[in-house]
């Protein structure tokens, strides 16, 4: 019974998490906290180097917290720190923004 036979596969095929008809092969634990530490690092640098070149060509209509953290905050949009005071005035509470209004 079953699905006949397992098919021939690649001996010598390494991947960070193993390979085909894997059976946890010794330091798999290591391998995949390697590839997460690399994963976590690559992508905390391309938010690094996005955060410091995004410019905006229409600015929003309401303030953003990507947009607060931007390096191009003051240029973009000079008028930021009063909107965004603004802003927090008018929006009222969590709870006035989520429940229908009758």
């Amino acid at each position: 019974m079953g699905g006949g036979a397992r098919i021939k596969y690649p001996v010598h095929v390494w991947t960070p998490f193993g390979g085909w008809y894997n059976n946890r092969p010794p330091g798999w634990r290591l391998t995949s906290q390697v590839s997460v530490g690399v994963f976590v690092a690559f992508s905390a640098a391309l938010l690094y180097y996005d955060l410091k070149h995004v410019r905006y060509a229409r600015i929003p209509l309401r303030p953003t917290k990507y947009q607060a953290v931007s390096s191009h905050k003051n240029i973009d949009d000079y008028e930021y720190e009063e909107r965004l005071e603004e802003w927090n005035k008018e929006k009222g509470s969590f709870w006035e923004r989520i429940t229908p209004q009758k």
